[in-house]
């Protein structure tokens, strides 16, 4: 049975290792692994007695027996109507309704030719190959019989860049073996399929929409919903879950393939030939379940842990966004100018202010007795600069001036001589003009003096009982304190005249009137159960109460 179909596909002798060809029916697949037979032993095509005539009634590559007389490699000869149509169903499945760019990639001495096509454009080229086998090759422009690559994702436009990325049309891990003897028999391909199959598909991993099986590894693709570019970041966490579970495979030296694992990724073409070995790469049929998964799905179902850190790392985006919201709106804010108060309202309150620091440094000077030493002067300058500001008229200012200079005490040097005490009147009286005038005048810059309360409580060591008795050189916390009790006292006036109102009830008439209902739902005889429930109180408290009561013998 099996030399009758040898010999019906032209071969005229059975090459030994073939013996399990008897469960292959179809001639294609027979006349593929004959060849690869031959390939995969290095046998020399020109001395063997194996010639590969292909009977045209069926179809085949019109091969003429010279070719092999003289040496022509066998993978020129496998580019057979199987080998296209492996090609169309795999393209087929990987890039259905496909947009965007798909790119055909082979090595050539080294350097990658790349060619680029539309879907549909593609399609129809190897449907053109697979009615006219022979011209197949000339058809695409590029030699199937090398080792072709094709991209899983598609572009924008034709170039092979993850920053053209168009769609992300599939998931992908890569087991190879880069040993130079090493080629990928039916045995090894068979185990490592039963052991995935059995150990990791369907429990640890989804099960491969498409499985291929190349010259020296596997290929393992899952397709996906078409998935924009924007879904990268996701893409890469869930390819990099998958690999990292197949990661512990190991089997005939295959390992899970670190390089090829970025989004511009190409995998050989099935159909095609692996020309270091000999051997075709083909799809997989019967492992190949071209199921089409969302990247939610699997996440849910395989990998739970990338649900959770999407979850922080959507809400750390959130919270990022809503940063980022707030401080352009803030910059919105300071960049709206703020309207100036008028010139009347400062000029009140800067002689509120300065009429209330001329009270303070009088109220300082009395609560020290004039007794300011080693800041005697600077306590006179500021003074006068604070009588000039509410004050212009010059009898006024030196009256006030020359009744404070009496009275410093003699330790601290005595009064100010006639001379410094002009000196004085004349160049404060100067500063305090200029501070008037930038202020009516609304200037962004003020050269004049203006002191803080910080500066003054430190140049005179103000200490916390001296500034209660001030009414604005205060430090922050004695200013806080005055609004806390000014608070309470507001409250308290508050409290009393909703009283005296009969707004509110006070605590303790409030406390009374409970313990007269308390009084009387015992006299009616009900348990304490029963009066917490009335009064709507909790039983422990009513029990408190009673206790209360007896001891001030209410009750």
């Amino acid at each position: 049975m099996i030399a009758e179909k040898i010999e019906n596909l032209g071969y005229e002798e059975i090459p030994d290792g073939l013996v399990d060809l008897s469960k292959f029916s179809d001639e294609d697949e027979i006349a593929e692994r004959v060849s690869n037979y031959y390939n995969t032993n290095y046998l020399d095509l020109a001395n063997t007695k194996v010639r590969y005539l292909i009977n045209s009634k069926r179809n085949k590559l019109d091969v003429m027996q010279d070719s092999l007389r003289k040496g022509t490699s066998i993978q020129s000869v496998l580019v057979t109507k199987n080998n296209i149509t492996q090609a169309l169903e795999y393209i087929e499945a990987l890039h259905a309704n496909a947009q965007g760019y798909i790119t055909l990639a082979q090595k050539i001495e080294g350097s990658w030719c790349q060619y680029h096509f539309i879907i549909d454009d593609l399609k129809k080229c190897l449907n053109n190959a697979t009615e006219n086998a022979d011209m197949g090759i000339s058809t695409l422009g590029i030699d199937l019989a090398k080792d072709t690559y094709i991209s899983l994702n598609t572009y924008y436009v034709p170039k092979r860049e993850e920053t053209c990325i168009k769609q992300i049309r599939a998931l992908y891990v890569e087991f190879d073996n880069h040993l130079d003897n090493f080629a990928m028999t039916d045995y090894i391909y068979n185990s490592c399929k039963y052991f995935l199959q059995a150990d990791y598909f369907g429990s640890k991993v989804p099960e491969p929409s498409l499985m291929v099986r190349t010259g020296r590894g596997i290929q393992l693709i899952w397709l996906l919903e078409n998935l924009p570019k924007s879904g990268n970041f996701l893409w890469g966490k869930v390819n990099a879950a998958i690999r990292k579970e197949l990661k512990d495979f190991k089997l005939y030296g295959l390992e899970v393939d670190d390089v090829a694992s970025s989004l511009s990724q190409v995998f050989r073409l099935p159909g095609t030939t692996h020309t270091i070995t000999g051997l075709t790469t083909y799809l997989d049929r019967e492992a190949s379940t071209k199921n089409i998964y969302r990247l939610d799905e699997l996440i849910e179902g395989y990998f739970p842990a990338l649900k959770e850190e999407e979850l922080k790392r959507k809400a750390k985006k959130i919270k990022l966004e809503e940063e980022k919201e707030k401080r352009k709106n803030r910059k919105a804010k300071n960049l709206v100018k703020k309207p100036k108060k008028e010139v009347k309202a400062t000029v009140k309150n800067y002689y509120t202010l300065n009429t209330a620091r001329v009270s303070d440094f009088e109220k300082l000077f009395e609560l020290r007795k004039g007794n300011f030493k080693n800041n005697r002067n600077n306590f006179m300058y500021i003074y006068t600069y604070y009588l000039y500001l509410i004050n212009k008229n010059d009898m006024y200012v030196i009256d006030k001036v020359s009744s404070l200079n009496n009275r410093f005490a003699p330790n601290c040097g005595g009064p100010l001589k006639n001379k410094e005490i002009k000196n004085i009147l004349k160049y404060y009286k100067k500063k305090a003009a200029e501070l008037i005038n930038a202020e009516n005048k609304k200037a962004d810059k003020i050269t004049a003096y203006r002191f803080k309360n910080s500066t003054l409580i430190t140049m005179f060591n103000i200490t916390q009982e001296e500034q209660k008795q001030l009414k604005t050189i205060i430090s922050s916390s004695e200013k806080e304190e005055r609004q806390r009790k000014l608070c309470l006292k507001n409250y308290h006036s508050k409290r009393e005249k909703d009283i005296a109102d009969g707004k509110i009830v006070p605590k303790k008439q409030e406390l009374m009137n409970k313990y007269n209902k308390i009084k009387e739902f015992k006299e009616q005889g009900l348990k304490n159960k029963e009066i917490a429930l009335k009064l709507n109180v909790p039983l422990k408290t009513l029990e408190r109460h009673i206790t209360k009561m007896r001891k001030e013998g209410i009750l």
